[in-house]
Formats: C-alpha cells, structure tokens, sequence
C-alpha cells in the first residue's frame, strides 16, 4: 500500500508540474509583451519579503506532520485530531500576527521601494493583493497535513493542479483581453481560496473520524510542542532568511528591473526544483512510518542510501541541465535582453544540486524532530548569507549574491548530515563528506563535458532539442555504469521493479473487474 501511494503521489505531481511549469513560462512571455516587466519584478520582491513574515509559522507545519506520523502509524484517531486540533489553533494565531505585521509592514514600503516610482499604486495593489494570498493559507490549509502524512498528496496535487491551470487560463484572459493588471492579481487570490477551500473540505469527508476534540494548553505542554516550537523557531528563521533573502538583497542592491529578469531565471529553477521535490517528497512520509514503525536500523540504513543514490542521479542530471540549457532557452523564448551572467547560472544551478542532492537527508532529518541538534548550523547559515552577499554584491552583482546563498546552503547541510549520521546512525561524518565531496566533482566533470559538446549548437529549437538530449543521456549513462554494480542501486532498482509490479497488478485487476461488469 505504501508503494501504491508514493508511486500516485509522484506519478500525480510530476504530471502537474511540468504541466505548470510550461504554461507559466507561457504566461510570462504574455506579460512581457503587455505590460512593464518591473511589475513581476514587484511580485518576487513582495512574495520573499511575505515569506519572511511567515517566520511567526514557526516551522509548526513540519513539527506536527512528523508528530502526525506516529499518530497514523499507531492508528490512533483521538490523537489525530488532538494534533490537528492544535495544528489548527496555531496556524490561527500566526495568520492574525501575520496580517498585523503585514499592515505595519505597508507603512515601511518607501524603505523597500522607491515611492517616485511612476506605478506606486500599482506596488500597493501588489501588496495588498500578495498578503491577502498568504494569509488565505493559514486559515485553510492546515488540513492537508493529514493527507501527507498518509500519503495521499496527490489528492492535494489533484486539486491544486485543477485550480492552478484555471488560475492560468483567466490569467490569460486579463492579459490578452482585458489589459488589466489588477484582475491579473486577483485572479490568484480567487483561485488561492478556493483551492484551499476545496482541500479542507475533502479532508473533512475523507477523514471523518477526525473529531473537534477539546484541547488546551496541558495537551501542548504533555507532548512538548512549545520547547520544540523554540528550538524550530531559529532553525525556520535561519532557513527563511537563507531561501528568501536574495530578492530583497538584489532589489536592494542592484534595482526591480534585476530582480524581476531574476525571477525568469527563479521561475524554471523552482519549477524544476518542485518536480524532482514532488517526485521524493511522498518518500518523506515512507521514511517517518519506517522510522516510527521501529525496525532494524540496518534496514533503515539500506533504505536511505537506496534514497540517496537516487537524489544524487537526479541532482547531477538536474545541474547539467541548468547550466547547459537556461541561457539558450530563455534567449529563444524571451531574447538575449532578459539573459544574466554565465557565472551567475553556474552558481544558480550549484544551488538546485546542493537542494536536490540532499533530499534524502532532509528527509531523515525532519523525521527525526528535536530541532536543537542543527539550530546553530542555520543561523550561521543565515548570517553568512546575508554577511557574504553585501560584500560580494558590489564587485560580483547577482553572480556574488547567489555564490553567497551557495555557501549558506553548504552549511545547512553540513548541520543535516551531523544530525542524521552521527546521532542517528552513529557514523563518521568525515566518511560522508568525502563520498558528497566526490558526488560534486562527478556533477561538475559531467556539466563540464556536456557543455563543451554543446558549445557550437544554436539557441534554436533543433539546438535546445540536442542540447536536452546531451543532457538526459550523458550524465546519466555516466552515473549508470559508475553505480549499476552497487548495493545501493540494486535495492533502488529492486524498488522501483516493485513498485511498477504493484501498479501492474492494480491496473490488470482493474481490468478484470472491468470485464466482469462488461459481461454482466
């Protein structure tokens, strides 16, 4: 059952989001040929700086999905709903803290942008319409966690993708036929609520016995929710201002027309970013069920490398991708006017592997709760980034503000592999640095060799054609032949047989019973 879900879930959300990604790169031609692209540009910088205030979150959506975990494990029921009694008391309380930053933030806005600007009521508008889509989260959204951690996301997926496509479709609409860039905005909000909406009510029918439990502030203190809160609070601080502070700081430093050519960049990197994260994330609620099931740690271990190697095959492939193939394809879909430095995409595609390569880790990590053990490793994160990108802003621009973000997130994942391999499965952390040291190196010699290959190829369709060719088949084949003999790849192939077995034999018994319904 466990394989059926994680295979809907990838199956479900790898579908959507490439769907996504190539309408959005779609709409945003639209916009740059109707309206000013400085106003995306507004978008990005709002949505970083609405993302740092939803620090007061907490990172209570992470703690209560690995304490939900155990709860679905052990099938209890009453502490289901206690949890997401909690869950939704709390995420009450951070939209109201979070609509009241916002409104005292408006008053600080000249501080972000300059107020001579010809569009200022277009910024407000921005603004307004921006916090109005984040804090429909928090009064809608909490639910969902139940599905994830019965992996069942890809009814989330399901959802999400009907609203977003149509999200898409008006915002077509307001471009090309009305002009109008407030019913542009609108449109998300719109669709945000009713996405939500529509999520909170089949978790409600999905999940009846999900009760109104009375709760009060014994039930937080018995199962330790504030001084993990605290010790997460910094973790989600740091980690915050690490993934959310270069619009601000490129904004800041190099003007809204930077950020918002950033953006066309940031667009395809994260949609790319949430397709390899869908494709593993219902792995993330294997590995909670594995360890709260309690079997050998040997099993476990097995587990994880298997996990690994295929974070590593996707993160090398994912970074050859990036470095060979942005600047032909946004110079062909956009032109050569909203292309940035060469060096910048290196650096920018560096972070994609270092976020992809440690899927696996992040996995056992978050699994594991008790924050306190890597706290200090994300706030120096967070003020490395910030420290390394004023200084490097002035000489390098965005190249030095991202090779910042680069460091930052070396960091992190230092402070993850201490956690997992040292407290968790009691190992050398100098052993596993060396064989993510090696991994690099493969990345980098295999980027390097794909893109001499495809120096000469032009930024056209038969040239973007061969260059993903290259890329789908080099780094992979490479990979294939390196690791093909390994335990690891044998027990992530054994997996993947199994799986594919398992939806063979649910579509063949699908068939079956269509036949015998046929026949009656």
């Amino acid at each position: 059952m466990r394989i059926k879900k994680a295979l809907k879930n990838i199956f479900y959300s790898l579908g959507s989001y490439v769907l996504l990604m190539v309408a959005g790169i779609f709409i945003r031609k639209l916009f740059i040929m109707h309206f000013d692209i400085e106003l995306l540009g507004y978008e990005s910088l709002f949505g970083s700086v609405f993302i740092i205030l939803s620090m007061a979150e907490m990172g209570a959506g992470g703690m209560f999905n690995y304490m939900l975990y155990r709860a679905v494990a052990e099938h209890d029921d009453h502490e289901i709903s206690t949890l997401m009694q909690m869950f939704k008391q709390l995420y009450r309380v951070v939209g109201v803290v979070v609509a009241v930053l916002g409104c005292i933030l408006f008053l600080f806005l000249p501080l972000f942008v300059n107020p001579d600007v010809e569009n200022w009521n277009y910024v407000c508008i921005v603004y307004w319409i921006q916090l109005a889509t984040t804090l429909t989260t928090y009064f809608l959204a909490y639910r969902r966690s139940i599905l994830i951690a019965n992996q069942c996301e890809y009814e989330v997926v399901k959802v999400e993708t009907n609203f977003k496509m149509l999200n898409m479709v008006l915002r077509i609409g307001a471009i090309v036929l009305l002009q109008s860039y407030t019913v542009y905005l609108l449109i998300s909000v719109f669709c945000n609520v009713l996405a939500n909406f529509q999520i909170w009510r089949l978790c409600g029918k999905k999940y009846p016995n999900i009760k109104n439990v009375p709760i009060g502030l014994q039930d937080y203190q018995k199962r330790g929710v504030f001084t993990e809160l605290k010790n997460l609070l910094i973790s989600k601080i740091s980690s915050t201002i690490w993934s959310s502070s270069d619009n601000i700081l490129i904004n800041a430093f190099l003007g809204i027309r930077i950020t918002a050519i950033y953006g066309g960049y940031t667009m395809i990197y994260s949609a790319v970013n949430t397709v390899v994260s869908k494709c593993t994330q219902p792995m993330v609620a294997s590995v909670g069920n594995l360890m709260y099931e309690k079997p050998d740690k040997n099993r476990i271990k097995q587990f994880y490398e298997a996990y690994n190697l295929f974070c590593g095959f996707a993160a090398t492939f994912c970074f050859v991708a990036f470095i060979v193939m942005f600047q032909p394809f946004l110079e062909f879909v956009y032109g050569k006017e909203y292309l940035l430095p060469m060096a910048f995409v290196v650096a920018l595609s560096a972070n994609g592997y270092a976020g992809i390569k440690q899927q696996a880790i992040c996995a056992f990590r978050n699994s594991m709760g008790n924050y306190r053990l890597d706290r200090n490793y994300s706030i120096c994160s967070a003020a490395l980034n910030v420290l390394l990108s004023i200084l490097l802003a002035g000489p390098f621009g965005i190249t030095g503000i991202t090779v910042a973000t680069v460091v930052a997130h070396m960091v992190i994942w230092l402070g993850r592999l201490i956690v997992v391999h040292r407290h968790y499965f009691g190992e050398s952390l100098f052993s596993e640095i060396t064989k993510e040291t090696v991994w690099i190196i493969l990345a980098a010699l295999e980027g390097g060799v794909v893109l001499w290959i495809c120096t000469d190829l032009s930024a056209s369709v038969s040239g973007i054609i061969l260059r993903g060719i290259a890329c789908v088949v080099i780094p992979n084949l490479i990979n294939l032949a390196l690791f093909f003999h390994t335990a690891s790849f044998q027990y992530m192939w054994h997996y993947a047989k199994k799986t594919f077995c398992t939806l063979g034999g649910k579509l063949k018994e699908k068939q079956v019973e269509q036949l015998r319904q046929h026949r009656k």
